[in-house]
């Protein structure tokens, strides 16, 4: 059974009618934008259409800030995730990580080398990042979370979910601004529906090991884009979210139960046939969503875009 990717888009030659794969729903495409539900507590930013016919070069300059950051904000991610894999392996947060000592210590450690090359690499950038696609609080507690060789590894696990939900806030907000450009013709107003939202949705808690994610509405639920994929949950591993295991090998298999092994339990993910699945246990783990099926619409010669075999 094929598997659909986030944005796949499909077309009907025959009718010219357009779809597009959002949060595990095909959504029809309606004027360029997707249809709104009205009842959703951001629908009415999507309520009326602008008739500016292209964007002016500040509003084009604007995108491509945000397409910027976004990209940026997923190489930070990337980049404590490698931290957080190097992490395993190595021991961190102890004495001897501390200091003049831990710099000199790491010289003689390839891993820990890299690992502090990296956290070098984190600590200006993300303190730079993260404005315009978050609140206020959420910058902040976003900024703070950098992976570091003096913390311990659970630590630095937990820092590390942190950057990646802000990566996905970013790109996020651009769905949003591309959603918003198509519905609207024009980028005004779009900063403060986001905001709304960035407010309404925050990214971060205090916890007790310090900064967590906490559950949020995804945007397009929210703003009334889709129906409610389920929960009200965002975050990694969540529905909107979920870990993707359809490349870790077949079911049973020793690398894909390696896989699950490092999921945290309850957390959602795409076994290799495209089913969600919730974690609990090596095996046995019950199906919350079937694949999605091809869309069921009128005509024949859809032609996919990224289709994945």
């Amino acid at each position: 059974m094929p598997q659909y990717k986030e944005g796949q888009t499909a077309t009907n030659p025959s009718t010219g009618q357009k779809i597009r794969y959002e949060g595990g729903l095909w959504v029809a495409v309606q004027g360029g934008g997707a249809a709104v539900n009205n009842g959703a507590p951001g629908a009415g930013f999507f309520s009326e259409s602008g008739a500016a016919p292209k964007l002016s070069p500040q509003e084009q300059k604007f995108r491509i800030e945000r397409v910027d950051a976004a990209q940026k904000a997923s190489a930070l991610a990337q980049d404590a995730n490698r931290f957080v894999s190097l992490n395993e392996s190595v021991s961190t947060g102890g004495i001897d990580d501390w200091g003049p000592v831990g710099a000199v210590t790491s010289v003689f450690d390839p891993k820990k080398s890299e690992m502090r090359a990296i956290q070098s690499k984190l600590a200006p950038s993300m303190r730079e990042a993260g404005s315009g696609a978050m609140s206020d609080k959420d910058v902040a507690m976003y900024q703070a979370s950098t992976v570091s060789i003096d913390k311990p590894g659970k630590a630095n696990q937990s820092l590390a979910r942190v950057v990646d939900a802000g990566a996905k806030r970013q790109g996020d907000y651009v769905a949003f601004l591309d959603e918003w450009i198509k519905n609207k013709k024009t980028t005004i107003g779009a900063s403060e529906a986001w905001l709304s939202y960035a407010n309404a949705n925050p990214l971060f808690e205090a916890g007790k090991d310090g900064t967590q994610v906490r559950q949020y509405t995804p945007w397009r639920e929210w703003f009334g884009l889709a129906s409610p994929v389920g929960g009200g949950q965002g975050g990694k591993g969540s529905k909107s979210d979920p870990y993707d295991l359809s490349g870790a090998g077949t079911p049973g298999s020793r690398p894909y139960q390696d896989a699950l092994a490092k999921l945290p339990k309850g957390a959602i993910y795409r076994d290799p046939m495209g089913n969600l699945r919730e974690y609990q246990r090596p095996t046995g783990n019950r199906v919350i969503e079937r694949a999605a099926p091809a869309p069921k619409t009128q005509g024949n010669g859809w032609k996919f875009l990224g289709e994945v075999k």
